[in-house]
């Protein structure tokens, strides 16, 4: 078995591993697999669905942040530079798109 595996949760169902079931010092003590990942993920919206072009979202965001680094941007610039790119992105797919401004 994988010690550690993304969030804390074990490849195995109905197993989390002996280690995650204490309090992690890393989370302050909180045993967190048990008090904020079970409720959290009770609460999923299972008929939550994607928009088509979340990838190419998530890194025209990842690239106007990396901007507020190298050039100084504004973070409201950045993410109204990353929403223009979004929307085109949908544009370039033949999807109809529409922006709150």
């Amino acid at each position: 078995m994988i010690k550690y595996c993304g969030i804390g949760w074990s490849p195995a169902v109905d197993y989390i591993g002996a280690q995650r079931e204490k309090p992690s010092k890393w989370f302050s003590g909180q045993n967190y697999n048990e008090d904020v990942f079970v409720p959290a993920s009770k609460e999923q919206n299972i008929d939550w669905s994607w928009s088509p072009v979340t990838q190419s979202a998530f890194t025209s965001l990842q690239n106007q942040f990396r901007r507020k680094i190298t050039s100084g941007l504004k973070l409201s610039d950045a993410v109204e530079l990353a929403q223009r790119e979004i929307v085109q992105s949908f544009k370039d797919k033949g999807l109809s798109v529409r922006t709150a401004r």
